[in-house]
């Protein structure tokens, strides 16, 4: 977040230079925005339900676009954080809001604009209303087609104002097509949340919880077009209830079997995980516990990412047959990630058969735990001999030792931007 800041900042400096710089450099200010970019907040089980604090200009940004409409077509990418800054409003902001509000069609607020610090999210949904093309200002009913990405996320899940969010998003995000939600929408019924948004064509859905009563079976049959599903389980511990979460959202995928070509089931282990004493307890899951039988029913499936555990249990075998049987005949990439223990086994069949049973296969990525017993190492730097057999056949092998970090969404490709794994929507000049 500092180097988003920093860069903000210096395209805000850059405008006032002159009036052909302000000309260039507004478009790239005004591309993307976030809110809740806290310096100092960090997350973790122990303060999950406080929310970040610091001044994410909300307020003033919106007097802006409310100002200046023009710049609002230059937003391409939204990214909308809850905090606990109470966000105050002049009296003449707090008429320009209302009048906006009504403007854009949007419902009257229950609650004046003023109470902000309680109801948060009536600014949220003025700026993504105000977030739109001019050719569509003069809708009946506002729309904001240039909006095709959007990760919401909050530290506090639970919060009823979400509800009414979820209804403004799926009315005016028309042409969403890749949501991230990280607590945010996944905690409610049928009536709302995820399952609210349902109108939207969404091509990608990433998750870190979900609690959606039907399951994953009922969110997904919601959107046939989805093409790309990642859910990421928050983990310390080894408990069965959460290696039964990651086993049933398989399980709930079999509507969009037919119709995913890219798929990513991983457990996120946090800062404070050990592996070393985490490790432990795996061994009481025999492979009949595993819901993880087999991709091949999957068949547009081109790319696989899946916690290793998934497949192998600490002192389960190393069947030579193991991943032929578990990976479809489409796939391009495949990741196992947080890899703890050989499959050396596996990995050398594999490579024999991939040229017969998966001609399209291009890219093994192994993701090793950067933090192992010295046996466990062993055994994984030990796999090591099999990427001459990949390379024969024309398979590249990738190795990338994994870290812990307080962060999870650090680890989820997309979902926080600003940090090196995203890449931020960048403007044609």
């Amino acid at each position: 977040m500092k180097y988003v800041r920093e860069d903000k900042a210096s395209l805000a400096h850059l405008c006032r230079v002159s009036k052909q710089m302000r000309a260039r450099a507004e478009r790239i200010l005004y591309h993307y925005y976030a809110t809740g970019n806290s310096l100092d907040y960090c997350y973790s089980r122990a303060n999950s339900h406080v929310l970040p604090e610091g001044d994410d200009k909300l307020v003033p940004f919106i007097r802006t676009l409310i100002q200046r409409p023009d710049l609002a077509a230059y937003v391409v990418s939204l990214q909308l954080v809850n905090s606990s800054f109470g966000h105050k409003c002049t009296e003449q902001d707090y008429e320009s809001f209302l009048s906006a509000r009504a403007t854009l069609g949007l419902t009257p607020s229950e609650r004046p604009l003023l109470d902000i610090q309680v109801h948060p999210w009536q600014l949220e949904e003025l700026v993504i209303a105000l977030t739109q093309y001019a050719t569509a200002a003069t809708a009946v009913q506002p729309t904001t087609p240039a909006l095709t990405t959007l990760p919401l996320r909050s530290e506090h899940s639970g919060c009823l104002a979400l509800l009414y969010f979820a209804d403004a998003l799926s009315t005016v995000a028309t042409g969403l097509r890749t949501l991230y939600t990280h607590q945010f929408l996944e905690g409610f019924t049928d009536h709302f949340g995820l399952l609210k948004l349902s109108s939207l064509e969404l091509r990608k859905l990433v998750l870190t919880r979900l609690e959606v009563d039907g399951g994953i079976a009922e969110l997904v049959s919601c959107y046939p077009n989805l093409e790309e599903f990642e859910y990421y389980i928050e983990t310390d511990d080894d408990s069965l209830e959460e290696f039964d979460q990651i086993g049933a959202t398989l399980s709930g995928l079999e509507p969009a079997r037919n119709h995913l070509r890219r798929l990513c089931l991983v457990r996120l282990p946090l800062a404070g995980y050990d592996p070393q004493y985490n490790l432990r307890g795996y061994h009481q899951y025999t492979e009949v516990d595993w819901a993880f039988k087999s991709f091949k029913g999957y068949t547009r499936l081109e790319e696989l990412a899946v916690s290793q555990l998934e497949v192998y249990t600490l002192h389960g075998r190393d069947d030579p047959d193991k991943l032929v049987k578990f990976l479809p005949r489409t796939i391009r990439t495949v990741h196992f990630m947080h890899v703890y223990r050989t499959m050396i086994q596996g990995l050398l069949y594999l490579a024999e058969q991939a040229p017969s049973l998966f001609p399209d296969l291009r890219h093994v990525g192994i993701r090793p735990l950067s933090i192992l017993d010295p046996w466990l190492q062993e055994e994984v730097e030990g796999m090591r001999v099999v990427n001459d057999k990949f390379s024969a056949v024309g398979v590249r092998v990738s190795w990338v030792y994994e870290s812990f970090n307080a962060k999870p969404l650090i680890a989820i490709p997309g979902a926080a931007i600003g940090f090196n794994a995203v890449s931020v929507p960048v403007l044609e000049w």
